[in-house]
């Protein structure tokens, strides 16, 4: 029987059917680097898993699949004078 929260945490997350990634891990699979990866959640275009309310995130694995909304990557035309 898990004694702490934590062991509790761990054994949720492996007897799921969802893998959970940190947020190193999402960022190497998806080639981005770990800000970007922050930008997303922060965003809300990728969800997440907060073990405590303070603590780490986890990225569920299935989220990395979902399509996303890409930013504007266009340079803003300027109006002529």
């Amino acid at each position: 029987m898990p004694s702490s929260a934590r062991d509790k945490i761990r054994l949720y997350m492996s007897t799921t059917e969802t893998e959970y990634l940190s947020v190193a891990e999402a960022a190497s699979l998806l080639s981005l680097s770990e800000p970007t990866i922050y930008r997303r959640v922060w965003d809300g275009s990728l969800p997440i898993v907060r073990l405590s309310e303070h603590g780490a995130i986890r990225i569920p694995r299935t989220a990395l699949e979902l399509p996303v909304v890409a930013a504007r990557t266009d340079p803003v035309e300027r109006e002529q004078k």
